[in-house]
């Protein structure tokens, strides 16, 4: 980055050197913020709707998850089946469902997932299994992908999911699927 120098008049010397720092600085945080995307962090009670079906992450019954409970899209509510709690965690986050703290959205098995349907499984902040998650925000900041940490370790990104491809019906499960940004597909979601 250049510093912008501006000629010292007589007896002012420090005053310009003052002010070229601060123009520096100025321009340094003005070119941070043009690419500047929303950050990561701890998000509690939000909906998570998805941007092509505009459905709500939701488990099935208003029961609170338990181990193996599947999750579905459906009809966006009040209800509190579709509150999610996004923990940060030792690499991404967690996804936890706000009726049952102690259960976390899981991908199947222990190595990176491709394809699966996701469900509940007690919650373990460690690479060593499917439970992470990062955001990858598309271009205007509006909309997010759901990326599995171990998938995207592995080289071979899988996002959440709704299964098939921009169905609106209620009940379609939740999985992990290989990731693409394309807007014919159903992998961005927004915070509701």
């Amino acid at each position: 980055m250049a510093t912008l120098l501006l000629p010292p008049r007589s007896g002012n010397a420090s005053r310009s050197r003052v002010l070229a720092v601060l123009l520096t600085v100025l321009l340094a945080l003005a070119m941070t913020l043009i690419d500047a995307t929303p950050s990561q962090a701890t998000v509690y009670n939000r909906r998570l709707r998805n941007l092509t079906t505009d459905k709500c992450l939701d488990i099935p019954g208003t029961d609170a998850p338990t181990m193996g409970t599947s999750v579905i899209q459906y009809l966006c509510g009040p209800w509190a089946a579709q509150r999610w709690d996004f923990v940060d965690g030792v690499e991404g986050f967690l996804i936890k469902n706000t009726l049952n703290p102690d259960l976390c959205l899981d991908a199947p098995g222990t190595d990176a997932p491709r394809k699966a349907t996701v469900g509940f499984y007690p919650c373990q902040d460690t690479t060593a299994d499917n439970q992470l998650w990062t955001q990858e925000w598309n271009s205007t900041g509006t909309a997010f992908l759901v990326v599995n940490v171990k998938s995207k370790r592995a080289g071979r990104p899988a996002c959440l999911d709704v299964a098939g491809m921009r169905e609106i019906d209620n009940f379609l499960r939740i999985g992990v699927y290989p990731c693409t940004t394309s807007l014919d597909d159903d992998h961005y979601w927004w915070f509701d």
